[in-house]
Parts: structure tokens; sequence; C-alpha cells
């Protein structure tokens, strides 16, 4: 708690500017240090690369929020689909297929220390997606979260793109990459 209260803090006081940074690494760091800490739950990362001007170390903290969120609502032995998009905007969308959130909890979910009822005997401050609410927000982008159809938590991000400038070249932005269609009746998206 002391440690998510310091670092709502920090954000408030932050003056440095953001740097261009690769957002696929960000994401693929933030998914290695979520895999580490829970071993029982698979991550299926579809990522597209390319950079976003950031403050690393915040939006790497935001994405492992809601990757360890993720991988806490989920069933032993499940997955958490990670999609890393580029398109006229940088989209990270997170999906677990845990018990979802119940639509009196959605509105309230980037709140801080707002915890649903189903979450209070478990270990939390209420402050994580508070962090990610405000990691976003300071970055120039949106998050939301929703429950699809075949249940789970679907947090979305959407963060703006830069023109990239790498080793001297500049480097026109990827096609966007469309999440496979839900298939069967498992409701498991496809693998490309």
């Amino acid at each position: 708690l002391i440690g998510d209260l310091v670092e709502l803090a920090r954000h408030e006081e932050r003056q440095e500017e953001p740097m261009e940074v690769r957002l696929d690494a960000i994401v693929a760091g933030a998914v290695e240090r979520v895999r580490r800490r829970a071993p029982g739950v698979s991550f299926d990362t579809h990522v597209t690369p390319g950079s976003v001007r950031a403050h690393p170390a915040l939006l790497e903290r935001a994405v492992v929020n809601v990757l360890d969120n993720a991988a806490k609502w989920s069933p032993p032995g499940g997955t958490v689909d990670v999609w890393l998009q580029r398109g006229a905007i940088w989209t990270l969308d997170v999906h677990d297929h845990g018990p979802g959130i119940a639509p009196e909890d959605l509105p309230r979910v980037f709140d801080r220390f707002y915890r649903a009822a189903s979450a209070r005997s478990l270990p939390g401050s209420g402050l994580g997606l508070a962090i990610v609410a405000q990691v976003v927000a300071e970055h120039g982008g949106t998050v939301s979260a929703s429950v699809p159809p075949e249940g789970g938590t679907v947090i979305h991000i959407e963060l703006p793109t830069v023109a990239e400038v790498e080793s001297g070249a500049e480097v026109t932005p990827p096609a966007a990459v469309s999440p496979p269609e839900e298939s069967g009746a498992s409701g498991s998206p496809s693998v490309p």
C-alpha cells in the first residue's frame, strides 16, 4: 500500500520529458516479469513492433499492473491474451478468462482505493488500476474495462503513435494486426 501511494505521489510531481521507446519491448518485458510471478498462468502474446513517447518505467509499471490483475483473476492453468497493435493509435488489449467484473463495479475499477466486493478477500490496495489510469492519461491515452460475452475481463489501453526514427532512418508504421475471430464453444481466440 505504501509503495502504491508513493508511486501515485511521484506521478503527480513528475517533470521530465518523455522519450521515444519501443512499446513492444515494454510490453514484452512486463509479460516476462508477470510470467515469473504467476507460473500457473500462460500468456498468449501478439505484439506489433514500434515506438511510443513515454516514461518507460512508468509505462511498464502500468502494463505490469494490468497483467498482474489478469493473472490474479485467471483460473489455475488459464491463459491471458495480450494484443498490442498499431494503427492510427496504439491499442493494448489484455483479456483474462476469469469471472469478469460485475456490471455495477465496471464504472469504478479505475478509482483510487476501490475494491469490488469479490476482491476484498484477496491481497491488494485498490490502487493498481488507479495507477494504470493515471499513467495512461499522462501519456495522452485512455483506458477502459469491459466484460466480453465469452467471459473474463478485457482492459483496453489506447496510446498515441509517434513518427519513429530508429538508427537514423525513418520507420514506416506496420499495418495493424487484428485480433483473431472468436472460435469454438470455448471462447478462446484462434492463433493467427
